[in-house]
């Protein structure tokens, strides 16, 4: 019964990742709650399981965002560009008819 009381307290303060040791064990020491739980056996697959889901919802935004790109079809973009063009201000103080910019949308 001891036996397995010291194993669990050894494997508590174990990480996967050494950089979070001194993290790890920071609140190990200021957190009870958090000190139970690594005690729990079944922590460590809690943890993997965590992991390895965040993994996959990151992996899958990262997908989504490259299949959300627009697709080049024969050297030509799909949609539309916006150019922005600045007029300046003449001497006698007037510009063009709509002020100082205009915008024009070129269809590809």
């Amino acid at each position: 019964m001891l036996d397995r009381q010291i194993d669990a307290i050894h494997k508590s303060t174990r990480t996967h990742f050494a950089s979070l040791c001194g993290v790890h064990n920071r609140l190990r020491n200021a957190n009870r709650h958090y000190y139970n739980w690594h005690l729990n056996p079944k922590a460590d697959k809690v943890h993997k399981i965590a992991v390895t889901v965040v993994a996959l919802i990151a992996i899958a935004i990262v997908y989504r965002a490259v299949l959300s790109y627009p697709v080049a079809d024969s050297g030509r973009v799909l949609g539309a560009t916006t150019v922005r063009i600045d007029v300046a201000q003449t001497k006698s103080g007037s510009s063009d008819s709509d002020g100082y910019s205009k915008s024009i949308l070129y269809n590809n």
